[in-house]
């Protein structure tokens, strides 16, 4: 049947009927009475119907909220700038041990310096000191030691 405005033979409706589903096809599929064993209307009442639902959000209010690439785009972008932060961290850290070290050394040799500088003219005084004492008589010295 090529051509749709010319009448049809019988036999070539015969031919064009084979394709459709017969009787015997469609008793392979449900009946009325099969469907009964599943769900009823009431047993459909105790779900949600579509007034029910649209109380919650939409497809389109969805959209105003962060997607997943979203999320994973901006857990990178804060990963980077932790990074940046750590190594910033670190080298302020780095900077302010190596002035630590420096004051600390340095702090180290003025105090040996001192200590040294302090020690001589120590050494120094007790030196004049005890030479004054040999100089003087006996007996004011030992005035002196006893208070007299």
């Amino acid at each position: 049947m090529t051509n749709l405005d010319q009448p049809v033979t019988c036999r070539e409706l015969r031919e064009e009927l084979k394709a459709f589903a017969t009787k015997e096809d469609l008793k392979a599929f449900a009946t009325k009475e099969d469907l009964k064993a599943f769900a009823t209307k009431e047993d459909l009442k105790a779900f949600a119907t579509k007034e029910d639902l649209k109380a919650f959000a939409t497809k389109e209010d969805l959209k105003a909220f962060a997607t997943r690439d979203d999320l994973l785009a901006m857990r990178d972008e804060l990963r980077t700038h932790f990074n940046v932060v750590a190594e910033s961290f670190k080298s302020d850290l780095a900077n302010l041990y190596d002035w630590t070290r420096t004051n600390v050394d340095g702090l180290s040799v003025r105090v040996g310096a001192i200590e040294t500088g302090h020690g001589g003219r120590l050494l120094s005084l007790e030196t004049r000191v005890t030479s004054l004492e040999l100089k003087q008589p006996q007996k004011k010295a030992s005035r002196r030691r006893s208070g007299k």
